[in-house]
C-alpha cells in the first residue's frame, strides 16, 4: 500500500525476492538476504509527502518490470530494472543529501 510505508517495505522485499528467485540461482537469493537488513536499515528519513512519491515511482518502475517479465521481453526487463536501480540510487542519494544539510 503507498498509504502505509511499513506495508509498503514488506511488499517491496517480497518483490525483489521473487525477482531474485526467478533465475534459480542460489547466489542472487544469498546476496538478497544478506543486503536485506542494511537496505531497509539504510533507508533515508524523510518526509511523507517526498516518501509516498518515491514509493509510488518505484511503484510504476516495478509494474514495468513485471509487465516486460510476463512479456517473456527479457531486454526490456533488463532495461526496466536497471531504469528501477538508477531511480532508486539517485533518490536515495538526494534525499541523503536533503538528510545532510539538516544536521
Amino acid at each position: 500500500s503507498l498509504d502505509n510505508n511499513a506495508a509498503f517495505i514488506r511488499s517491496d522485499v517480497d518483490f525483489h525476492r521473487v525477482l531474485a528467485e526467478i533465475p534459480g540461482n542460489p547466489i542472487f537469493m544469498a546476496i538478497h538476504v544478506a543486503l536485506l537488513d542494511w537496505l531497509i536499515a539504510a533507508r533515508p528519513t524523510v518526509t511523507d509527502q517526498a516518501l509516498h512519491e518515491h514509493n509510488n515511482v518505484s511503484y510504476q518502475q516495478h509494474i514495468a518490470i513485471v509487465d516486460a517479465i510476463r512479456r517473456h521481453d527479457p531486454d526490456e526487463a533488463d532495461r526496466a530494472l536497471q531504469s528501477h536501480l538508477n531511480s532508486v540510487s539517485a533518490t536515495w542519494h538526494a534525499f541523503g543529501q536533503t538528510t545532510n544539510k539538516k544536521k
